[in-house]
């Protein structure tokens, strides 16, 4: 992984040092889907899955010498955390990213790729090269969520105009962007995107003309991404949904299928399409999140054999680290400098006794203007540092109007916080509504 990560920090820009830290849990035997499948000419259990966690945290100190006093301290300031989930038998491996966040005290000057775009491009490139050519096919699995901080805890309290909260509709765009239109760092095969509210569900209508679609794929410049993007889901729509669609720990999906509320509804018998269907009615509270599935690498013949050892944390010393990981302060500069060096005495430790992953990738590259203009990257993208002006009238909420109708009886109890996922203070704006757990991506103009 070290390889993959190291070949997309090669695509920055800037002046500092940049310590990577990676850390696995020890695989379990862990179920992917809620009903167990026997294939009729196979004696394995295809929903029996090698599950381990991965967590990449980032932390910068700035080079750049005309900061002759700022950012000089090495801060922690991007991480993503992974679900990995390995079939030998079945020759699948399918990821899911859970959370990925940014701390907002950044050093790096703002640059078409940003560092947390690298981080991500870097280990879903590890994946696709690990698996080529042995015959494994390789799919990413995510669900947009609108949360002000993951993995750096009061960051979105941060004093800094690196920390930016976007809108659930920005987040779709970034995400669209980051997976697809970086080729020189990792190109994927094709990708669905779905939006649960975004068409007509039971009760509830949207308006989704091939007018408002077209404007959609402007709008997130998916006909200029460099593989094609699919609107919907990968699953035959009349195939049962707990059979067909994966689950994973931190996922809506989960939770929905987990409801008391909705345990009469969601049975071995409900469809892929009466899923999504209850998904929206649960997710119809104003905002707009997409459930994402890349396909990485097609399951094709092959011969080679891959070693996919890693050096890992026992699963209990996982969780121990990332309770100290989620009881760290970022809120002022002098809180993330202590709290950095907090972690970096936990991560060495570890690094000593060989359980992580750890190296230091030295950046010394200026950014010139001809590089901005020429990265191989279809359309302009976004990175966490970067300020955008954005029409009021072009964004994905907009685009998907809709029109609520009395929900059913049965699903008249209200909707659910799909276990505190999204937790929305009271709003009296769109912009209150609309946080999101990606920092820096979009500075926006104030509202009248």
């Amino acid at each position: 992984m070290k390889d993959s990560l190291i070949k997309a920090l090669n695509n920055l820009y800037g002046h500092a040092d940049i310590d990577l830290y990676v850390i696995h849990s020890k695989p379990e035997k862990k179920n992917l889907y809620s009903k167990k499948q026997f294939k009729k000419n196979k004696k394995s259990n295809n929903n029996t899955y090698d599950m381990s966690n991965c967590l990449i945290l980032a932390a910068t100190k700035n080079k750049n010498q005309k900061y002759s006093k700022k950012n000089k301290d090495t801060i922690f300031n991007a991480g993503i955390f992974c679900n990995e989930y390995i079939n030998v038998s079945d020759k699948k491996v399918v990821l899911y990213i859970s959370k990925i966040d940014t701390s907002g005290w950044e050093s790096l000057e703002r640059q078409p790729l940003s560092l947390i775009r690298a981080i991500i491009l870097g280990y879903l490139s590890y994946y696709q090269n690990l698996y080529k050519n042995t015959g494994f096919s390789v799919t990413l699995h995510l669900y947009t969520r609108a949360k002000p901080n993951y993995l750096f805890p009061t960051s979105d309290d941060a004093k800094n105009d690196n920390k930016h909260i976007l809108s659930d509709s920005e987040l779709i765009n970034w995400w669209i962007k980051t997976l697809s239109h970086y080729p020189k760092v990792f190109i994927p095969e094709k990708g669905f995107w779905y939006c649960p509210t975004g068409e007509k569900i039971g009760q509830m209508q949207t308006i989704m003309k091939d007018s408002i679609m077209e404007d959609l794929k402007n709008e997130l410049k998916i006909n200029s991404s460099i593989c094609q993007w699919t609107w919907g889901y990968p699953f035959e729509k009349t195939a049962f949904a707990l059979e067909t669609i994966p689950q994973f720990p931190d996922d809506p999906k989960n939770s929905l299928i987990h409801s008391e509320k909705r345990a009469s509804l969601i049975n071995e018998k409900t469809t892929v399409r009466e899923f999504f269907e209850y998904l929206a009615i649960e997710n119809f509270s104003g905002s707009v999140s997409a459930c994402m599935i890349l396909n990485i690498l097609s399951s094709q013949e092959g011969k080679e054999k891959v070693d996919n050892s890693k050096i890992n944390l026992s699963c209990k010393e996982f969780d121990n680290f990332m309770d100290i990981v989620l009881s760290l302060n970022y809120a002022l500069e002098e809180d993330s400098i202590s709290s950095s060096k907090t972690l970096h005495d936990h991560l060495n430790k570890l690094s000593k006794n060989n359980k992580i992953l750890h190296f230091t990738y030295e950046l010394n590259k200026d950014l010139e203007k001809e590089d901005t203009n020429n990265t191989n990257i279809g359309g302009t993208v976004n990175n966490l540092t970067s300020s955008i002006k954005r029409k009021n009238v072009n964004d994905i909420q907009s685009l998907i109007k809709k029109k609520k109708v009395t929900p059913p009886q049965e699903l008249d109890s209200g909707i659910n916080n799909l276990q505190g996922l999204i937790k929305r203070k009271k709003q009296t704006t769109q912009e209150q509504n609309n946080v999101n757990n990606i920092q820096g991506l979009i500075k926006r103009k104030s509202k009248n």
